[in-house]
């Protein structure tokens, strides 16, 4: 059973955004496993600095399935902060900073364990006129488990991407 509110910020507010929120009533055939009740949603929020930058603030806490079937399934809760900055013409740099907890605590017969995800990342884009932006970006990240150290990792990578709107 799932119930969902959907809020929209209105364009000309000082901050502009979506806001959905979910109350999520699932129970599981496997008894070994603890039914979830609680509020699952996402929330996107801009604020617009003068004509120059935004700050975007992205939040989601979800109920996912997990690989390990002996983890049944996991709740995640993530934060993210985003500066966008137009340097000049359509030209912008962006940095970001998110930070997750994955909360393992389903299983009625294993210890619960929160894993962690922290990531930074910038990007210089070109944005196009029809509401797309292309990026050249780098990524860090860093994973960790308490429970499984298989699971702990540091990443960084760099990567192109194209982003639109519809």
């Amino acid at each position: 059973k799932a119930f969902t509110a959907l809020f929209r910020v209105a364009p000309e507010a000082v901050f502009t955004g979506i806001i959905t929120a979910s109350y999520r009533d699932s129970h599981y055939a496997d008894p070994g496993v603890k039914p979830f009740r609680g509020l699952v949603g996402n929330i996107g929020i801009t604020y617009r600095f003068l004509e120059l930058g935004r700050f975007t603030l992205v939040a989601q806490r979800g109920n996912e399935y997990s690989f390990d079937a002996l983890e049944a399934y996991y709740i995640e809760d993530t934060a993210s902060l985003s500066y966008t900055h137009r340097l000049f013409g359509e030209v912008d740099l962006q940095a970001r900073a998110a930070r997750s907890v994955f909360d393992y605590s389903a299983r009625l017969t294993e210890p619960p364990h929160k894993d962690t995800l922290d990531t930074a990342a910038g990007s210089l884009g070109y944005n196009l006129r029809n509401r797309t932006r292309v990026a050249l970006n780098y990524e860090y990240s860093r994973r960790r488990s308490p429970a499984f150290s298989g699971r702990n990792y540091e990443r960084r990578r760099v990567y192109l991407s194209w982003l639109f709107a519809f």
